[in-house]
């Protein structure tokens, strides 16, 4: 799908209110796809998350879902292409729930699996009520459930060949004061599948994929507008730490801070 079709279709969407979690939710729709809301059922670990969409339009579409835990950790994540004319249903599996507690969600929906041409970016909640836990415990099957176990992560968006080198790269550290400048350095990105390496002319910040424990992609403390990679690892005192990463390009409107994080979380598999 075009640029020029996005901002189409940015002007054609509606709004169906509904309740979830005590608020009222604009469920984006349009011609082009249609959200369908799950909740929480049954899976053979527990329970699981169910959100799904449509694909309504007549060429494929790519969609980036992250499912977060009541605490703002991430639980699951999915990159899926969605063929024409076809449906997904993402599923989360989590072992417990608590009655009263929320899962956020976001889904965005994409043009292309570069992750560039957004369509939409939607951040519904699961509320875990007590009807619902009820009603799925009371749809679980007595005998052992032979179907697959659910997956926690789906990655179908474009390959990364390694090296991939980006620039300008904006870094930062994640625990970093007030500043009124978003970023600390500006330099070059490079991911291989042994490490990250972001190098600005003074300074070089090397992070082997075998010491990060998770990648992610989104906003970061002093800076909920925008997303970033956002890498949390090991560093050499064996102290927990995190970095961000964004595309500089355009004075940081450039696009290709999904790309960055596409190819840091496969090299880090994480």
């Amino acid at each position: 799908m075009s640029r020029s079709s996005s901002a189409l279709f940015a002007l054609a969407l509606l709004s169906l209110p509904i309740q979830a979690a005590g608020q009222t939710i604009g469920i984006p729709e349009s011609r082009w796809f249609e959200f369908k809301p799950g909740g929480l059922r049954s899976a053979p670990s527990g329970y699981a998350l169910v959100y799904g969409l449509h694909n309504t339009s007549k060429q494929p579409q790519w969609v980036m879902a992250e499912f977060d835990n009541p605490d703002g950790s991430r639980l699951c994540e999915f990159i899926k292409k969605i063929e024409p004319k076809s449906s997904f249903e993402f599923a989360c599996p989590v072992a417990a729930v608590t009655v009263a507690e929320n899962y956020q969600l976001t889904l965005a929906v994409y043009g292309d699996d570069r992750l560039t041409d957004r369509m939409v970016r939607f951040e519904p909640v699961i509320p875990i009520t007590g009807p619902a836990v009820a009603a799925a415990d009371g749809a679980r099957p007595a005998a052992a459930d032979a179907s697959p176990a659910l997956v926690t992560a789906v990655d179908e968006g474009a390959p990364t060949p390694f090296p991939a080198t980006f620039k300008p790269t904006w870094y930062r550290r994640l625990d970093r004061g007030f500043s009124l400048r978003a970023y600390e350095h500006s330099g070059d990105f490079t991911v291989t599948p042994d490490a990250l390496v972001f190098i600005d002319g003074k300074t070089t910040i090397r992070i082997p994929v075998s010491q990060i424990t998770s990648v992610r992609h989104g906003p970061i403390p002093r800076d909920i507008a925008n997303h970033w990679v956002i890498v949390r690892f090991t560093n050499d005192q064996q102290q927990p730490d995190a970095v961000a990463f964004r595309d500089g390009s355009r004075i940081g409107l450039g696009q290709d801070t999904r790309l960055m994080y596409l190819a840091a979380r496969r090299a880090a598999k994480k």
